[in-house]
């Protein structure tokens, strides 16, 4: 049943505030998003269990900004995990959803999927992420 599908958010450090956010707003609307921040267990080897979350969840959002873009660090490593489960999905599923916090390039990775903008309007992206989902919007 849709609303009940996994949905990995993968962000980096910096975005956390806008990562929570969407958890938030997601799990609100009836689905089950895995973030580290919320997921994770004291004790556990975060990097098998973040490679875990990635391979049981039906959708990975993505979450991409500037900042992001000029770090390094686990975030661009999670990246090519979550492209080896996507290339296990059908060509024409979705998989990843790539999500714009700003006005960023799309690595080449995910350049040939269509992304969605949470700026300048938060309200307006989260309604398009919804309806990708399978959520029908609610006016």
């Amino acid at each position: 049943m849709v609303e009940k599908s996994k949905i990995f958010i993968s962000y980096a450090r910096e975005d956390v505030e806008t990562a929570k956010k969407l958890y938030g707003d997601l799990k609100e609307a009836g689905f089950k998003p895995w973030m580290d921040e919320y997921d994770l267990l004291t004790g556990q080897k975060w990097k098998i269990k973040i490679k875990k979350a990635i391979k049981s969840s039906e959708f990975c959002i993505t979450l991409l900004s500037l900042r992001a873009a000029n770090k390094t660090g686990y975030f661009h490593k999670e990246q090519k995990i979550i492209q080896e489960f996507a290339d296990e999905h059908q060509e024409s599923a979705t998989f990843i959803m790539p999500v714009r916090l700003d006005d960023c390039e799309l690595p080449d990775i995910l350049e040939e999927i269509h992304s969605t903008d949470l700026f300048p309007d938060y309200k307006a992206g989260l309604k398009k992420i919804l309806a990708a989902l399978g959520k029908e919007p609610e006016d």
